[in-house]
């Protein structure tokens, strides 16, 4: 399998910005473009009268995704490698899914948080409902961090 493009969904956790470090080495073996996209949810909830209307937020929102979104880029670009960056807004799994075909992405490359029990049935896992909706393969990637949390130990 080829890949040219790689599609690598940041939320600025932890998890997701390890991921990065790992996707550099992955995009650079296979000579691939990474594709770094953030997505901001809609508000699902009604916005109290003395915070700034629900346009704003998302606006402001916006503004630091591309904010640091941008400093990622030239990290990867730091590493001679091809990169672009992508804002959107709706339900994360299905904008992630529906980018990765929209852009042509050969893989997904995403970190898992690593929540389990009554948290991952609560929340639900991004991931998963990616791996269901995408139609590349997708790489799921585990951080220390998520894996002390669920408590196994690191390699």
């Amino acid at each position: 399998m080829k890949i040219k493009r790689l599609l690598v969904p940041v939320d600025f956790s932890d998890s997701s910005t390890k991921l990065i470090d790992y996707a550099i080495e992955f995009a650079r073996m296979h000579r691939a473009e990474l594709i770094l996209l953030h997505v901001i949810e809609p508000m699902n909830y009604a916005v109290p009268r003395w915070l700034p209307e629900p346009t704003t937020l998302l606006e402001e929102q916006r503004k630091e995704a591309a904010t640091k979104l941008d400093s990622l880029e030239r990290r990867v670009r730091a590493k001679r490698l091809k990169c672009s960056v992508e804002v959107h807004f709706g339900v994360v799994y299905e904008v992630i899914a529906h980018f990765a075909r929209q852009c042509g992405a050969d893989m997904i490359l995403i970190a898992t948080h690593g929540r389990t029990g009554l948290a991952h049935m609560i929340i639900g896992s991004v991931a998963e409902r990616v791996i269901h909706n995408a139609t590349c393969p997708v790489l799921v990637l585990r951080t220390v961090q998520a894996r002390r949390r669920a408590g196994t130990k690191s390699a």
